[in-house]
């Protein structure tokens, strides 16, 4: 038999719980400096990676049809015996299996002895046991070692934003004053979707769903960004810093085109002005900064972005906006975050 790999469960279990033991020694958030921030940044990151490559490892495996996981295990009966450790073996090999398998039971005179072709559905069915038995076994492991490896470095984001990044506050005067946010699309096509969402002075997330480009393979994605700063009031000379996540919560397709998130964009700017009562003067708040994309190998990416405020309110009646723009391949939408002028 042509084996693809050997991998026992009980093995894989017990790296993944080193690695979350690993990442789950979390420090305790003391005063700490720069570059430590910066080296245990970097370390989560690189972290996550090697969760993910583990997790995308055995998702492509346990989705491919045409391997299959078999016991190993001298007994012929395959189904009554699938828990023991997999061995993964192409369906070419699977099906040589079977033939030398119903000819051996020939030559020992087995009463009614099973074909080449049932000895095949065998192995099918005791494949599909050991597929849900190693899924339902390893990917919780995954999904919270990933959670908590995302949960400390946004930690450690807050940290770094707290050196270096607080907003620098602008005159007294006429402001800017948040009033909602808005989120919203153009059109959107019939396999996509915006399953749900948030958006205040915090910060916000957006969680959408859709069907990557010419394949049958659909994606749900969560966008999510936070202010380093009181965005309630803005004025001239203010920097807010924003960062921005985007996370791939549901198992990868098998394509390399990325889905983002981006603070600023140059589309649906009428969708948010249509929640605004008067024009809205959209040069008061300049957004900058690279947007955050991964695509479905990748899984997790985040970024550093910021918001500048250019001026102030000319008039009482006068709204202004910032807006984040939300892609996955074939479908925008945008958050906006709308401003009424007051003070004086």
């Amino acid at each position: 038999m042509s084996f693809i790999t050997h991998r026992s469960a009980i093995v894989a279990v017990l790296v993944t719980c080193a690695i979350i033991f690993d990442v789950g020694s979390t420090p305790t958030l003391r005063a700490q400096t720069p570059d430590e921030v910066r080296a245990r940044l970097a370390y989560l990151q690189q972290q996550e990676q090697i969760i993910l490559d583990q997790q995308n490892w055995w998702l492509s495996r346990l989705n491919d049809g045409e391997v299959l996981f078999l016991p190993a295990t001298p007994d012929m009966h395959f189904v009554s015996a699938v828990f023991g450790a997999p061995i993964l073996v192409d369906r070419a090999s699977a099906w040589d299996q079977a033939q030398r398998l119903a000819v051996a039971y020939i030559a020992m005179r087995a009463t009614n002895p099973p074909t080449a072709q049932q000895l095949m559905a065998e192995m099918e069915e005791a494949s599909r046991r050991m597929k849900d038995a190693v899924y339902n076994t390893l990917n919780p492991f995954f999904e919270r070692d990933l959670q908590a490896t995302r949960d400390e470095f946004q930690r450690y984001m807050g940290l770094r934003t707290e050196q270096g990044q607080t907003p620098t506050p602008g005159p007294a005067g006429r402001a800017w004053y948040f009033r909602r946010a808005v989120v919203g699309a153009d059109n959107t096509g019939v396999n996509f979707q915006l399953l749900d969402y948030e958006a205040n002075e915090s910060g916000g997330r957006v969680q959408v769903r859709g069907r990557v480009q010419n394949s049958e393979c659909f994606e749900t994605w969560e966008m999510s960004w936070s202010f380093g700063g009181d965005i309630s009031r803005l004025q001239e000379g203010m920097v807010i810093p924003v960062t921005q996540n985007v996370r791939l919560v549901s198992a990868p397709c098998p394509s390399a085109l990325p889905s983002y998130i981006d603070v600023g964009g140059s589309t649906l700017e009428h969708v948010i002005a249509n929640q605004a009562p008067s024009d809205v003067f959209q040069g008061a708040v300049e957004e900058q900064g690279q947007r955050c994309a991964a695509n479905g190998s990748q899984g997790f990416a985040t970024t550093q972005a910021s918001l500048v405020v250019r001026g102030n309110p000319g008039q009482s009646n006068a709204w202004t906006l910032f807006r984040l723009q939300i892609y996955i391949p074939g479908q925008f939408w945008v958050v906006g975050y709308l401003y009424l002028a007051g003070g004086g």
